[in-house]
């Protein structure tokens, strides 16, 4: 920083201010009166960023400090110091004076790489003739930067100048003043883009826990009012905005600082197009899971109502399939290599959520008790327990998902994930027994994808499938001797994916539902 400008006199004599601060001159008159001194004109203060080679930007914002002083003793004379400071009279021991002298802070935002603040300090003074015989007038003039800075932390990288952090990861923002800068007083925080979010928990109990509980719970982002923040992005923004209003003491207005965020999303490849989804039948099964002919149930101990029909199948490779003629096939692979800061890489599984309004009447005619499920509870287990992997170039589905929790590297060409569901109503068929008569079946799913970005973060859906399945079928009366329990017949079924949704909502239950045993 630099000062130029300003002139004095002093009798005869005259000159530029000099000096790097404090900047200004004094100017005594030793002879006898009369005679006059003057200090006076603009000075102005240059600044230019130093990045001492680091190749940093200039920071978002600056408090300037100014300091000036204007002074005077004679016998009669003015002052002000430039910065509107009220003049203070002085009384000396032989003649008056007077000083105004005061301190100004202004915020000063996107300064640049160089900027100047100008300030026309004055001060004037005569002397008459006799005694004293001297006097004086004299201005000094400093002005200072503090470096006001929105600091961004947690897993944000730079990628280049672009600060870039994926979904779900944690960011945290925080304001750093220098030292020496006046104290804030208040923050408000602001984030723009990329659905920011505060948290997300699933809780669940152990097994053998007593009350069991399950829920999942998402907290939006609320702007604090503290020097730091911390969020998530839930979705993908080029540039969402993090901002922060400042107030500081003893300054008037507000201070505002903000920076960029580039919020990065892995690249969804889905694998089954159209989703594999097929339409409800009615099998009977029997050990092993041999498909018989429809009707007589009573010659296996198993039948499966809407069930799937199980079976594998070589394919030309000579890997096993896995194909299921009723139920949800998803097959989809991540690649999140753009959300990576280094070599970590993302995991990812799937979550599912499901409405069951099925009415089931017995033999008898009697209702067989089946509350309905209308408040989207988990579906059994966090993540969903039926999900395979497909290893690069096997063709085979070989890997189950081994237990809750586990979930998957998202490198594209790596492997597969797949999830399979097959709803069904399963009934244990014995002597003296009774079974459905007439079942109305109606299901409704929805399943989540979830991202789990490296390091720090927390669970993003990426997205979600929606579909269902319903039909109704009738048994009629027994058919001696064929059929002694009557034939089963399906007047209507249908199953279908109604939706996709990327990016959808955090999938939220307040308790899981895990489908019961066969009766």
């Amino acid at each position: 920083m630099t000062y130029s400008g300003g002139t004095w006199t002093s009798g005869g004599s005259s000159g530029s201010y000099a000096g790097t601060g404090p900047y200004g001159t004094v100017t005594p008159l030793f002879y006898p009166g009369p005679g006059s001194a003057t200090c006076g004109g603009t000075i102005t203060a240059t600044f230019v960023w130093n990045d001492a080679g680091t190749g940093t930007e200039p920071p978002p914002a600056l408090l300037l400090k100014e300091t000036s002083v204007a002074e005077w003793y004679g016998d009669a004379g003015s002052c002000a110091n430039g910065l509107g400071s009220p003049v203070v009279e002085t009384e000396y021991p032989d003649n008056p004076g007077g000083t105004c002298e005061g301190t100004k802070w202004t915020i000063k935002e996107l300064p640049g790489p160089s900027f100047t603040v100008t300030c026309s300090p004055a001060a004037l003074m005569t002397l008459g003739s006799g005694s004293p015989n001297y006097g004086f007038c004299r201005v000094n003039y400093t002005a200072q930067v503090f470096a006001a800075r929105l600091v961004l932390g947690g897993e944000v990288w730079k990628d280049g100048t672009t600060n870039k952090v994926a979904i779900g990861q944690k960011v945290t923002a925080q304001v750093v003043l220098d030292a020496g800068a006046p104290s804030p007083t208040s923050y408000a925080w602001t984030v723009s883009g990329g659905e920011p979010f505060a948290d997300y928990v699933v809780t669940e109990t152990l097994p053998n826990q007593n009350p069991q509980i399950h829920t999942a719970v998402y907290t939006p982002y609320q702007p604090g009012s503290t020097a730091a923040t911390e969020f998530y992005f839930r979705t993908a923004r080029d540039s969402a905005s993090v901002e922060c209003q400042v107030t500081l003491s003893g300054i008037s207005g507000k201070m505002s600082l903000g920076a960029y965020v580039t919020s990065l999303a892995p690249t969804f490849h889905d694998r089954y197009a159209p989703w594999n989804i097929g339409r409800p039948e009615l099998v009977s099964k029997g050990p092993p899971r041999a498909v018989v002919a429809d009707g007589d149930a009573a010659v296996v101990n198993m039948i499966a109502l809407f069930g799937a029909k199980r079976r594998f199948v070589t394919n030309a490779n000579g890997g096993t399939d896995w194909d299921p003629t009723l139920g949800l096939l998803l097959g989809a692979a991540l690649d999140d290599s753009a959300c990576r800061n280094g070599g970590q890489m993302g995991t990812w599984t799937f979550v599912q959520q499901f409405i069951d309004n099925t009415t089931i009447v017995l033999e008898d005619g009697s209702p067989f008790p089946h509350p309905p499920v209308n408040d989207w509870p988990l579906d059994g287990y966090y993540p969903f327990k039926d999900i395979y992997v497909e290893p690069p170039g096997s063709g085979q589905r070989v890997t189950k998902n081994p237990s809750p929790g586990a979930t998957y590297s998202s490198v594209t060409g790596q492997f597969t994930g797949v999830l399979v569901d097959n709803p069904n109503i399963a009934w244990t068929v014995a002597p003296g027994l009774l079974i459905p008569g007439d079942i109305r079946f109606e299901n409704e799913f929805k399943t989540h994808m979830l991202y789990f970005a490296p390091g720090f973060s927390k669970p993003v859906p990426i997205r979600q499938w929606r579909w269902q399945v319903s039909g109704h079928a009738t048994k009629s009366p027994p058919q001696l001797p064929s059929f002694p329990r009557g034939v089963w017949a399906l007047p209507n079924a249908s199953a279908a994916v109604t939706s996709q949704i990327p990016f959808p909502e955090h999938p939220l239950w307040t308790r899981a539902v895990t489908p019961p045993p066969a009766p």
